[in-house]
């Protein structure tokens, strides 16, 4: 039988009724590089006017983001990335005085 490896939940964080903006928060500080996966899910009450979530980390070549648009009254990513030292933060900027909930779950795969 083939040695299979299964994704593993190493962090979850959820901001609920937001109405301006994220500090970098830390999501996760692996202990060794490796290649993680992050599903993020949006959603506001009417709708989510603009909100931006970024995703900061260190790779092998040095400091990267990712910056995710979102508008609407909900909204799903997923994105991978690889992590050679540090962590991986979070963040989100907002216009339109909209609440929103920001939910962000990270695998290490």
């Amino acid at each position: 039988m083939p040695d299979v490896d299964i994704p593993n939940e190493v962090a979850s964080r959820s901001f609920i009724n937001q109405t301006g903006n994220i500090a970098a928060t830390v999501l996760f500080t692996p202990s060794a590089a490796g290649l993680f996966r992050l599903s993020v899910y949006i959603n506001g009450s009417p709708v989510v006017s603009s909100v931006t979530v970024t995703f900061t980390w260190t790779d092998d070549v040095g400091a990267q983001s990712l910056a995710l648009g979102f508008g609407g009254s909900f909204l799903q990513d997923v994105a991978m990335l690889r992590v050679a030292s540090g962590s991986i933060s979070v963040s989100a900027s907002q216009s339109g005085g909209t609440t929103y909930s920001l939910f962000v779950t990270v695998e290490q795969l």
